[in-house]
């Protein structure tokens, strides 16, 4: 008799169901930003939760734990089951509880899929319709998840008060904080400002040349017409002056004219210089 129980027993420890996981991820979402995908699978998470399926996995442990295997959006998988399988298997679970979330002028659809990693099958679903920023209520759907992936045992009625001993933990030893004296940082040199000496004395050079070139050409300009004046006299036009006074004059307009003209020059140069220099 002993035997035949000890046989009835391993058999059925062999034929135990093994232990089975669950995750949640958003595996599709259109019109959705990632935050508010974020805040509806956790929204969703909870409502499963209170209706006591068994997760391992909730949406932010999901997406944390695929974010260290450095996949950063479960959303990229855009529904399609090879993909979702992988990310069940990266995450170690049996089950995934898939997310489909799309907005819908002003409400939000909301698609559940109880998908089998090692298969793909579907084995629940669910599809709601709600206006934006309202929790579905799950129960209905979430009796059928705990009849497959199982259901959390019921907490446990608090044991009577009971005397417990106060223990008072020993005082850390503080250790003193040395801070080392601030650092003194030296201004940066001082440098002396540019000294613009030369090109104020090339400005006054070029000033003092253009107003000595403008009453040299004025004074040529004015004994060339004097040179080359002429007088009526008894209906005779004639020049006041000799022919040597008249060439005279005129070659002292001429050079004053010449002289007048390169001193312009030379102050045009000395601007410009003093200008580009600066």
């Amino acid at each position: 008799m002993t035997l035949s129980v000890a046989v009835c027993v391993t058999l059925s420890l062999l034929t135990a169901a093994p232990e089975t996981k669950s995750a949640v991820l958003v595996t599709r979402r259109t019109a959705f930003t990632r935050e508010e995908a974020d805040a509806t699978s956790r929204s969703i998470s909870k409502e499963l939760v209170a209706q006591h399926v068994l997760i391992q996995l909730d949406a932010d442990g999901a997406r944390e734990a695929l974010a260290r295997l450095g996949l950063q959006d479960s959303s990229a998988c855009a529904g399609r089951k090879k993909c979702i399988s992988e990310l069940g298997r990266q995450l170690g679970v049996t089950w995934v509880i898939a997310l489909s979330l799309a907005r819908v002028g002003a409400d939000q659809s909301i698609g559940i899929e109880l998908i089998k990693v090692s298969d793909g099958s579907v084995s629940e679903k669910e599809a709601l319709v709600l206006p934006k920023g309202t929790t579905p209520s799950l129960a209905a759907f979430a009796g059928k998840l705990r009849a497959v992936v199982g259901e959390v045992a019921p907490t446990p009625a608090p044991e009577p008060d009971r005397p417990v001993a106060v223990v008072t933990p020993p005082k850390p030893e503080l250790t003193p904080v040395v801070t080392p004296p601030p650092q003194i940082i030296e201004p940066p040199p001082k440098t002396m400002p540019r000294s613009h000496a030369p090109q104020f004395v090339m400005g006054g050079v070029a000033v003092a040349s253009l107003v000595a070139g403008t009453a040299l050409i004025i004074s040529g300009a004015s004994a060339r017409g004097e040179a080359f004046r002429v007088i009526e006299t008894n209906g005779v036009r004639q020049s006041p002056y000799s022919a040597s006074e008249v060439r005279a004059r005129a070659e002292s307009g001429n050079v004053q004219l010449g002289i007048g003209g390169a001193l312009g020059a030379v102050a045009v140069g000395l601007g410009a210089t003093a200008v580009i220099t600066w």
